[in-house]
């Protein structure tokens, strides 16, 4: 087994001892100038750049207008049925008076 696996074992044994370790390493690593670089280098390769940020706000601006679209389709639609559901019943009841009227006579 190797060293590093080793390591990695007693630090799963002992977690206090493996935050003591973090925390030196830390240490080490702020005192160190060139380490400070090659951290925050490693962690600006992964930051969201200012076009990365305006690219998703343009994709989101998009999304909205679509879902308004839908929104607006949706009550449309809404209105639509409910104009035929009005309609259907009128027709039924206008119906309903007719036959009604006929067998009273």
């Amino acid at each position: 087994m190797s060293l590093i696996n080793r390591l990695l074992e007693e630090m799963d044994k002992e977690p206090e001892s493996a935050k003591r370790l973090a925390k030196r390493l830390a240490a080490d690593i702020a005192s160190e100038e060139s380490l400070r670089s090659l951290l925050l280098e490693a962690l600006l390769r992964e930051a969201a750049t200012k076009d990365d940020i305006a690219r998703l706000e343009r994709r989101i601006d998009r999304i909205d207008q679509r879902i308004d679209r839908l929104e607006e389709r949706m009550d449309s639609l809404t209105k639509w049925i409910i104009g035929l559901l009005v309609t259907i019943w009128g027709t039924i009841a206008v119906i309903g008076l007719a036959v009604l009227k006929v067998q009273a006579h």
